[in-house]
């Protein structure tokens, strides 16, 4: 009879052949310590979402885009432009409003910057709106006739008082500074290297960025009069971007989908050099699978908490989430119900993050809910939170085995008034896809410490199994290891 060690904290890594790995960790991300611990890694559960106040509880009401501006957050749910105001009144009690500012166009998801005075809106329609905060502040739509000379307005950026916005004609635009009610007709650039389309801008370390979609080009202020901008000659990516809205920026990176000539779209980083290749061959066979369109509607989302900064990628059936701290992959889902009222399992309904007096709050993607992202909450407004990892294969070279005893490391004694006595579940795959006789454990009372969680008499395994651990109630959830014994030949049976 032999110990073994399983390692809980690799992360994501789904192989399109199930037995050789089906490794997920959903609703958890790996995290490593900084010194010397009981396991190198270990699993913690992902942040729960409080709800603030809802806009509507209807589903074409969701949001379709977020902003701070001057340090108040803005959200476009549905056909409007929100301002969520923050008050605290007597004893530190804080209370949120809800201000209704004006129409946005369209369904699709807006582009929003702010050049310190002024908030610029575009709608999936290709119109601009303008938000000034005066005596009397209202949302006015952009009239100059140059804004749409050169095409369908797409995205916008600031940079060096200029707002910047991309067109459906492999142009980008320029306003007049600090001025984005105030368009030239003649203000813009194109792509000179490789004149493919301009699918989306960025700003990095006080340069233009124009993604195309296959290039990026570069360009920097120059001043002097008419269009300020130059192309840096001689610095081209080669990779361009597939999904506009999936271009997001965190700390001193940016990342998005993408690929060059001649290649399937992957995730790229870039830090100011030559843009790095993040996905792993998992993750980009979960993007291969997507049609265009779908690969095309890939949105993200990031946020930095507790030293770790979440960068999130969402298409039509998935959530993948990539961690800088640890370079690790992890997915998340969300409970939501159908019309009918039955739960069902989709991608994160996170939509959109925004960082604003001193919170992280959520455009939903399934309704007009805005919410608190919140370490110590382990449901989704009334949903909860499911997590589950499984392992890598336990394999002995061909030998069959029996699993006398499984244990799994992870805090105990987190019961609470909403699960008084929480439950673990274990279940065993011997084909490496299918988990069956699934049994459960106790994570123990608030404060019972000393719990473990152990199953005896697992069976028999002819060559190779996987393990799946399931935690639903609402309780912290944190793993470090599983340790089991084996023995090889015939074992005994389940209990």
């Amino acid at each position: 009879m032999a110990n073994v060690t399983i390692d809980v904290g690799n992360g994501y890594y789904e192989s399109d052949s199930l037995p050789f790995a089906n490794q997920r960790c959903v609703n958890l991300y790996p995290n490593y310590p900084q010194a010397p611990a009981l396991s190198s890694t270990s699993l913690f559960e992902v942040q729960g979402i409080e709800e603030v106040l809802t806009t509507s509880r209807n589903a074409a009401d969701s949001n379709r885009g977020s902003w701070v501006f001057n340090a108040v957050p803005f959200f476009v749910n549905g056909g409007f432009l929100y301002r969520l105001d923050r008050s605290v009144g007597f004893g530190g009690a804080v209370s949120y409003k809800i201000v209704t500012l004006g129409e946005i166009e369209g369904t699709g998801a807006v582009s929003m910057s702010d050049n310190g005075r002024q908030l610029i809106i575009i709608d999936s329609e290709g119109n601009g709106h303008i938000y000034q905060p005066t005596a009397n502040p209202q949302l006015q739509s952009i009239t100059d006739a140059g804004f749409q000379a050169n095409g369908i307005p797409k995205r916008v950026v600031f940079i060096d008082s200029y707002f910047v916005v991309t067109t459906n004609q492999k142009k980008a635009i320029i306003s007049s500074p600090n001025d984005g009610t105030n368009w030239n007709a003649l203000d813009f650039i194109s792509a000179e290297a490789d004149p493919d389309e301009i699918v989306a801008p960025f700003v990095f370390k006080n340069q233009l960025y124009l993604l195309g979609a296959e290039t990026t080009e570069t360009y920097r202020n120059i001043g002097g009069a008419g269009v300020p901008f130059q192309r840096i000659n001689g610095f081209v990516l080669s990779q361009g971007c597939i999904a506009p809205n999936s271009v997001q920026s965190i700390g001193n990176k940016v990342l998005w989908v993408g690929k060059g000539a001649n290649e399937q779209p992957v995730i790229w980083l870039f830090n100011g050099s030559e843009p790095q290749k993040i996905s792993s061959t998992a993750i980009d066979t979960k993007i291969h699978e997507l049609s265009e369109e779908e690969v095309s509607n890939i949105y993200s989302w990031s946020y930095s908490l507790r030293g770790h900064e979440f960068i999130a990628f969402t298409a039509s059936n998935w959530t993948f989430i990539f961690d800088t701290a640890t370079t690790k992959w992890h997915e998340r889902e969300s409970e939501t119900r159908d019309t009918r009222g039955f739960r069902i399992t989709k991608p994160c309904r996170i939509r959109t993050v925004v960082s604003a007096y001193n919170e992280l709050l959520v455009g939903d993607s399934e309704d007009g809910r805005i919410g608190l992202i919140k370490a110590g909450v382990y449901k989704e407004y009334d949903e909860p939170l499911i997590s589950f990892f499984t392992t890598s294969p336990l394999y002995d070279m061909g030998n069959s085995f029996s699993l006398p005893s499984i244990e799994v490391l992870c805090d105990s004694g987190v019961g609470n008034s909403d699960a008084p006595n929480p439950e673990i579940r274990l279940e065993v795959s011997r084909d490496g896809a299918v988990f069956e006789n699934p049994r459960t454990r106790y994570l123990g009372a608030v404060g019972d410490r000393k719990i473990r969680q152990i199953w005896y008499k697992n069976g028999r395994v002819s060559r190779y199994c996987i393990f799946k651990v399931t935690v639903s109630d609402f309780v912290k959830r944190r793993f470090f290891g599983m340790e089991l014994t084996y023995k090889r030949g015939l074992g005994s049976g389940q209990g």
